[in-house]
């Protein structure tokens, strides 16, 4: 794979019949924001205001900072694009022809050319983000000699920086604004110069909201919790729209004047209330606070990762729940990358494998391409079924080996006793 910094400076976008589309240039009016190594709820406040709005940058940029900084974020995407890519694409003639034999070959070596993995890889990350987008330009696209014929395909793909997404009216009249990627309208694009992957549909006929897309704002509210005292916490809890402010009843005083204070205070208002009533901003305390956040590590981490991977419900949850969520992939919840490998492969067929198809098999598209994920069981949430059973009929042992997937001890040498209590089997 050929793999440039960054997309050609061409000076206007125009369209090219090699390609099927146009070519990128980055604004010059929006920078890529080099955003401070520490984040505050100031800093915060004012990208979540601004994403609402359309321009995204700071927030993309703090989200890159929790994505590189935090424990638990980059291994729950990773678990994430493992379950999905795991397998990576499996590419099979449709029938025993010739031209589809022949067609398989070519977006095998396509695949392998730009390599796909990593293009699919980055694609993915609009599950955390919100939005990502790589482009294919005009020149990746060359004709290439495969097994004695010549075919246009593409050699290269080139990532587009998070800072050049962004929405905003095209003409002053719009009622709405659009997406933009680089200088000009998504819309403008054809072919597969962009090939734009979102979280989820992109809105008609309404302003585009960045903080409605992406699973990166809830985890990163979890992580705030792990790196900043609780005043911070407080803070970035009221950016949520989740004030953490505390009113107190005193004697004489009205529960419904207190409650009204208490929401005046969270949207920053004056407030006035009984000279024995109070209102308080939780602030730290040195004696127990650290043993209070260390406790509670485990909890946010757990909560992150739920947030990322969607995890099986059994993961989390006592002895009832749904036997649908007993079924993951890699710790990732079976529907939940099912769900994001459909995405991903429409977007990479629409950009990629139709158009190959167009240009050099008149649209006949000859092959199956899929991403094989596969349904791993939850060994845990199986010994829980097993367990319940156990406590109504007699199991099989050596059923019960098979069915967790684990070898009877061959001798007493090597045996480990079973610890008697309330969570094994009783057997």
């Amino acid at each position: 794979m050929k793999k440039v910094s960054k997309l050609r400076p061409i000076r206007a976008a125009k369209t090219t019949t090699a390609a099927g589309g146009t070519t990128l240039t980055k604004p010059a009016t929006r920078p890529q924001t080099n955003f401070s190594r520490h984040v505050t709820p100031n800093d915060f406040k004012k990208a979540f205001r601004a994403a609402q709005t359309g321009s995204p940058n700071q927030l993309y940029a703090i989200l890159k900072f929790f994505l590189k900084m935090d424990d638990e974020i980059p291994s729950a995407m990773q678990s994430l694009v493992s379950a999905i890519l795991g397998e990576n694409f499996i590419i099979t003639p449709a029938d025993e022809s010739e031209e589809a034999k022949q067609q398989a070959e070519v977006l095998k070596t396509v695949f392998k050319k730009i390599n796909m993995y990593e293009l699919a890889e980055n694609l993915i990350e609009s599950h955390y983000y919100g939005m990502s987008a790589v482009s294919i330009p005009a020149e990746a696209w060359q004709m290439e000699t495969i097994e004695g014929r010549s075919y246009q395909i593409p050699t290269f793909y080139q990532d587009i920086p998070m800072g050049w997404i962004f929405a905003e009216k095209e003409n002053k009249s719009d009622d709405n604004n659009q997406l933009f990627v680089g200088e000009a309208p998504y819309k403008d694009y054809t072919g597969s110069t962009v090939i734009l992957m979102t979280s989820k549909k992109l809105p008609d006929f309404e302003d585009i909201d960045f903080t409605d897309f992406g699973k990166g704002l809830g985890a990163i509210r979890y992580a705030v919790f792990k790196y900043f005292n609780e005043e911070d916490a407080a803070a970035f809890n009221e950016v949520f729209a989740t004030p953490l402010i505390l009113g107190k009843v005193g004697e004489g005083g009205k529960e419904e004047v207190v409650t009204k204070a208490v929401n005046d205070m969270g949207n920053d208002a004056r407030a006035v209330v009984n000279q024995n009533d109070t209102i308080e901003f939780p602030t730290a305390n040195q004696s127990g606070s650290v043993d209070v956040f260390d406790r509670s590590a485990d909890r946010w981490n757990k909560a992150i990762s739920k947030i990322l991977k969607s995890e099986s419900l059994t993961n989390n949850m006592g002895s009832v729940g749904s036997y649908a969520a007993m079924y993951t992939t890699n710790g990732v919840r079976l529907d939940v990358a099912s769900y994001i490998g459909r995405r991903l492969f429409r977007v990479i067929d629409e950009s990629i494998i139709r158009p190959i198809s167009e240009m050099n098999f008149s649209g006949k598209l000859l092959v199956d391409v899929k991403l094989q994920i596969q349904a791993i069981e939850d060994a845990l949430s199986k010994a829980r079924v097993l367990k319940e059973a156990n406590s109504m009929i007699d199991l099989s042992k050596a059923q019960v080996y098979e069915e967790l997937g684990l070898r009877a001890p061959a001798d007493d040498e090597d045996t480990i006793p079973v610890k008697k209590s309330t969570t094994t089997l009783g057997f």
